[in-house]
C-alpha cells in the first residue's frame, strides 16, 4: 500500500491540488468522502510501464458527438483513427514520443479479418 498525501476540503464547484508530489510508478487514487469521513466516490488512475506496443482504435464515428454509430463499407464513409502507445497491461505511456506512419496499400479497408 501507499501513502495518503493528505486531505482537502473542496467546496461546490471548487476543486483541490496538491503540489511537491514525487512521481512513484503504481495507482494514484482519489477519494471523495462526506464530513464524517465516509467514501462516496474514488477515481483510480495507473501509471504507465515501458512502451509496448501500439494501439489503434476508431474515434468517429461516435454516437457521443454526434458522428454516427458504425461505419459503411461502401466507399463514401471516413474514419479517425487514433495510433496509442500503450504498456504490457494496455496503459496509455502519455510521455512517448513515437514517430507513427500509417499508410493504405490499396482500396478501402474491409472489417478485420476480412481480405
Amino acid at each position: 500500500q501507499g501513502h495518503s498525501a493528505g486531505v482537502k476540503n473542496i467546496y461546490w464547484l471548487g476543486w483541490a491540488e496538491w503540489d511537491n508530489v514525487t512521481f512513484s510508478p503504481g495507482n494514484l487514487t482519489a477519494v471523495a468522502m462526506t464530513s464524517p469521513h465516509q467514501s462516496v466516490a474514488q477515481h483510480v488512475v495507473h501509471t504507465a510501464g515501458v512502451p509496448k506496443k501500439i494501439v489503434l482504435t476508431i474515434d468517429v464515428p461516435n454516437n457521443e458527438t454526434g458522428t454516427g454509430t458504425a461505419l459503411v463499407l461502401d466507399g463514401e464513409d471516413a474514419a479517425l483513427v487514433r495510433a496509442s502507445v500503450v504498456d504490457a497491461s494496455g496503459v496509455i505511456v502519455p510521455s512517448a514520443s513515437h514517430n507513427v506512419s500509417i499508410s493504405i496499400a490499396s482500396g478501402p479497408i474491409g472489417r478485420a479479418g476480412q481480405q
